[in-house]
């Protein structure tokens, strides 16, 4: 992995796939109000190349339409957190597992963003927190 700065864009494009552990392109895009274009996807790659994000694609899967899955890995975690995110070490150790995450568990949490990001259209000042941010918050249960 590559030690490079990170720009505030590719910090963007980290926390946005911290936040729902496993996510697309197009989720990304209508999260953070940009174009799922060449220029996301470009991003996207670089941050693969740079052993950031992973990600998890399967010929088979595109035949079903499913979009290529993007996951952190445990030096994107790691950069992230040397950034000032807040990111607990188990968090870090449950980061070794998604290479070998179920199709399903994937689908979920894809679900999970498409689901607050129609949240967020209907109701533009309200703020989700997924399981990975309540671990921060002794006073929610886990």
């Amino acid at each position: 992995m590559r030690t490079e700065a990170l720009t505030p864009k590719q910090l963007e494009l980290l926390s946005c796939i911290y936040k729902y552990r496993f996510t697309s392109r197009q989720l990304i895009a209508h999260s953070l109000h940009i174009k799922a274009d060449t220029t996301l996807h470009r991003r996207l790659k670089y941050l693969v190349k740079m052993g950031h994000i992973a990600e998890r694609y399967e010929k088979k899967l595109s035949l079903l339409g499913k979009p290529i899955a993007y996951y952190l890995t445990s030096g994107g975690l790691r950069a992230l957190s040397k950034q000032g995110t807040t990111i607990p070490e188990s968090i870090v150790k449950q980061s070794y597992k998604d290479k070998l995450a179920s199709q399903a568990f994937i689908d979920h949490n894809m679900t999970i963003h498409a689901v607050s990001n129609t949240l967020s259209d209907q109701y533009p000042t309200l703020r989700a927190f997924t399981k990975r941010e309540m671990t921060l918050y002794d006073y929610f249960p886990s």
